[in-house]
């Protein structure tokens, strides 16, 4: 069986992914530097993961530095 597209971005999402995604839950606007510390990783790590989530559509860049959540309207 071949994998679906949902498998291939599953396939994408780590565990760093899913604290960051779970941290941003609360529809407040984040930084790289401020949910680095809030998960315990690197904020070149958190960075590098933001910007992969944004080509994914899960995190939207609504200014430099700053992320949402894709459709949070703050």
């Amino acid at each position: 069986m071949a994998p679906t597209d949902s498998d291939q971005l599953a396939d994408l999402i780590n565990p760093t992914d899913e604290a960051i995604l779970n941290a941003m839950s609360d529809g407040r606007r984040w930084t790289a530097p401020y949910l680095a510390s809030e998960i315990d990783a690197s904020r070149g790590y958190v960075n590098a993961r933001l910007s992969m989530l944004t080509k994914l559509g899960y995190v939207e860049r609504v200014h430099e530095g700053l992320y949402e959540l894709e459709g949070d309207d703050v």
